[in-house]
């Protein structure tokens, strides 16, 4: 667990308290196609924007952001970001349900077994 804590605190650093998610919000985040994702510009696509824990729940708020600088490092004919990612994020939450699209453009919220929760805002952006 705590070497889980540190690998989650040298990759998204610091500021957050990683030790109030549930197992499955450590395993995403610590999953290789989350966490080691790049965009056309070589940098890390996922970013923790905050942990929130209200009551029995724990929610996760991530922002996956594609940069690129030329048009065949960018999304492509895929257009949407997040149809081309929402996958990868089931895929590491080892579950098979569609995420709930909440207002916003490319905004999903995971709901998890345990009383958790993962929102993702996707976005792609040409630098």
């Amino acid at each position: 667990m705590i070497d889980q804590i540190l690998q989650l605190n040298d990759r998204y650093g610091p500021e957050h308290n990683y030790q109030s998610l549930t197992e499955m919000q450590k395993d995403l985040l610590l999953n290789s196609s989350i966490m080691n994702n790049t965009d056309g510009c070589g940098e890390k696509t996922v970013k923790v924007i905050n942990i929130n824990e209200e009551s029995e729940e724990t929610l996760l708020d991530l922002l996956d952001v594609h940069s690129y600088v030329f048009y065949k490092n960018g999304p492509g004919s895929r257009g949407n970001y997040a149809n081309h990612r929402i996958p990868f994020f089931k895929r590491a939450l080892g579950i098979t349900e569609e995420p709930i699209k909440l207002d916003g453009p490319q905004i999903y919220l995971f709901q998890l077994p345990n009383n958790s929760k993962v929102r993702v805002q996707y976005d792609s952006i040409k630098d």
